[in-house]
């Protein structure tokens, strides 16, 4: 019998195949005294490394056990609870989403760390979800604290993360391309987890190694069609106005020389998730389709989507037959109107339970593969037939937790949260329906 328990297994087991223990050896070795990124050699004289991401610890964990000594140093930020001891490169953890102190000390000195390289060094850089609150490094003139509440402000507002990465590179001195400008001449070489959707090189961290296409404009369009262009902090839109007159340099674009050093390698993304947990379901007997890896919108809405798409099986067995497991990946966005605590793929699943009272035999789960949703100690939650009047027996209404933005407290109550610690690796979220 398939249970919750099963479809947790499978969540969690499906992860691994996007660790960086598997994406680094499948994808790089030691080839004599040569790197071998993918098919693509590389010297290992003078090699140094820097990262930032939910994942980069355990991408240099993976890296050190493969190269060794062949490391010279090097400084990787990460996530509080996301660090791992390393020999040869320093490890530090600090506040994501809302950046902090050391985060801006970590980007500070990845910044002058680089800037001492020359033509002979080669530089890999640890790229994984989360870097950009990891790499807080503002523009000149704009605090600390102002960054801190144009980051709240424009995470609240429901934007995605194309969004929020293309103000936050505006507002950077090491986003958007500006790393691998500063790291000139020497050879830079990006290994990167995908947490965005598509894949695109330049939303990973907010594109610190790679080609902006985004502009001043772009940032300011957002901030003005997201309705906040008035509310953010008073410098912040001075450096984006400074911008658009052209008194401050655009992120770099493609056509600079120092482009010519630089290579961009994308390990993993939600995709291959998808498709070893479809493999690890369908060896136990269960069919398994992917609906998509690009699933976004807002949480309660996408919900919705696949309340309709439950009832059409359940209704006509179409476009599928039960028992089936349905999964789908990508990330979703909260409007945050309440005052409680919770996470986009909490928020899902609880509004999936409201809107899901004719369904039955079914069990659903979201999750955050980092093993974090939101501001929370839980990856995610799960609910079945029976959550939405199990909870009103015990006297919780759901649909004022999902109004106050509470779903971490109702999945407290109803002892339904997933907790996973940290994962090592960080690909967007998972959502996987099992209807019996």
């Amino acid at each position: 019998m398939k249970d919750i328990q099963w479809v947790i297994d499978l969540f969690k087991r499906g992860i691994q195949k996007a660790h960086p223990s598997n994406v680094i050896k499948e994808n790089v070795r030691l080839q004599n005294d040569t790197l071998m990124v993918k098919n693509d050699p590389f010297p290992c004289k003078n090699l140094w490394v820097v990262g930032a991401g939910k994942a980069s610890a355990e991408m240099g964990k993976a890296l050190e056990e493969l190269l060794g000594e062949k490391i010279k140093g090097g400084i990787i930020v990460t996530k509080d609870g996301h660090g791992v001891p390393l020999s040869f490169i320093e490890v530090r953890e600090a506040s994501h989403p809302i950046p902090d102190e050391r985060g801006l000390k970590a980007s500070e000195d990845i910044l002058k760390f680089v800037e001492k390289l020359g033509e002979e060094d080669t530089l890999i850089v640890l790229i994984s979800g989360g870097g950009s609150a990891l790499l807080p490094l503002p523009q000149e003139g704009l605090s600390l604290e102002e960054k801190q509440e144009i980051t709240r402000i424009i995470m609240e507002s429901g934007a995605n993360i194309e969004e929020l990465n293309t103000v936050r590179k505006h507002l950077s001195r090491i986003k958007g391309g500006r790393l691998t400008q500063s790291a000139f001449p020497a050879t830079v070489i990006t290994l990167a987890i995908s947490d965005v959707i598509g894949d695109y090189s330049h939303l990973i961290a907010s594109g610190p190694t790679v080609p902006d296409p985004s502009t001043y404009k772009d940032a300011k369009d957002i901030l003005l069609r997201r309705g906040i262009w008035e509310d953010i902090p008073p410098r912040s839109k001075e450096i984006i106005e400074k911008g658009l007159k052209g008194l401050l340099p655009e992120t770099p674009k493609g056509g600079e020389a120092f482009w010519k050093r630089n290579y961009y390698y994308i390990l993993a993304s939600n995709e291959i998730v998808l498709e070893s947990i479809k493999d690890l379901a369908e060896k136990e007997g269960v069919k398994t389709v992917i609906l998509s890896s690009s699933i976004r919108g807002e949480a309660k809405e996408v919900a919705k989507v696949y309340v309709a798409i439950a009832e059409e099986i359940r209704r006509f067995s179409r476009p599928f037959d039960t028992p089936l497991l349905i999964l789908g990946g990508g990330e979703t966005t909260v409007t945050v109107k309440g005052k409680g605590k919770g996470g986009r793929n909490q928020e899902m699943a609880l509004a999936f339970s409201i809107e899901a009272g004719k369904i039955k035999d079914f069990y659903f789960l979201c999750a955050g593969t980092d093993g974090t949703d939101g501001p929370t100690d839980a990856a995610g939650a799960w609910v079945d037939e029976n959550t939405y009047t199990d909870a009103l027996k015990k006297g919780l209404t759901p649909e004022n937790f999902l109004k106050e933005n509470d779903s971490y407290h109702f999945f407290k109550k109803m002892d339904s949260l997933l907790i996973t610690g940290p994962t090592g690796t960080n690909v967007m979220d998972i959502h996987m329906l099992l209807l019996l």
